[in-house]
């Protein structure tokens, strides 16, 4: 069994809720794991198009069902996805190719996590990159709030997001304008920014494995 495999079936097994650290480490040691050669990935370029401006964030899911997401985000050089929250989610990252520069934030009084606006404490940045055996791990009480950016290259991330957003259960995706920066806490403020995020099927490949990954249960 491939290792995209073995994520998606332990996955669709555990998920969406894991309620100790050894299920969670489990999925986490599979997910790690997976590279650009598993996901048919030879040239990182081909995943991100000259469009508009070029500052497009493309879009690739590989399955999309009620307990998670799993899916690849191309970002052009120099490109962001704006602060945004994950409200009750839980959400693993691991840089394909390229690096990527992650602020992440908490409500400082948010016991339910699904606040939308307010006082955050700003709880650092992280580089990450392809080399970096590490993944990143966003939970409903930490980390929650992120921003990510692309250096001066092509980069891309595999994130698996779970339960996934649904806005009937409260979980949709707000983005945050930080403002009133004192220190290390900052107010966030909901907004609508200047940033597209493409969905992209143009691919045949992640197609191929889309439809693939998707009929495992």
């Amino acid at each position: 069994m491939t290792i995209l495999k073995q994520l998606v079936t332990k996955a669709n097994l555990i998920l969406p809720s894991i309620d100790n650290k050894v299920a969670l480490d489990s999925l986490i040691s599979v997910f790690k794991e997976v590279k650009c050669k598993d996901l048919k990935i030879d040239k990182p370029l081909t995943l991100t198009k000259p469009i508009g401006n070029g500052k497009k964030v493309f879009y690739y899911p590989l399955v999309e069902n009620e307990k998670f997401t799993l899916a690849i985000f191309a970002f052009p050089p120099n490109t962001s996805i704006p602060t945004h929250d994950h409200p009750q989610m839980t959400v693993l990252s691991k840089v394909l190719y390229g690096s990527i520069s992650c602020d992440s934030f908490d409500w400082i009084d948010n016991l339910s996590n699904i606040k939308k606006q307010g006082k955050a404490i700003y709880t650092g940045t992280s580089i990450l990159n392809s080399n970096d055996e590490n993944v990143k791990i966003t939970l409903p009480n930490e980390n929650n709030i992120h921003r990510f950016q692309s250096g001066d290259e092509h980069s891309a991330v595999l994130d698996l997001l779970y339960p996934p957003y649904d806005a009937n259960l409260y979980r949709s995706c707000t983005f945050y304008r930080p403002t009133s920066i004192n220190g290390t806490i900052v107010d966030l403020m909901p907004y609508y920014p200047d940033f597209d995020c493409q969905g992209d099927s143009s691919n045949k490949e992640l197609n191929d494995l889309h439809i693939e990954l998707s009929k495992l249960k």
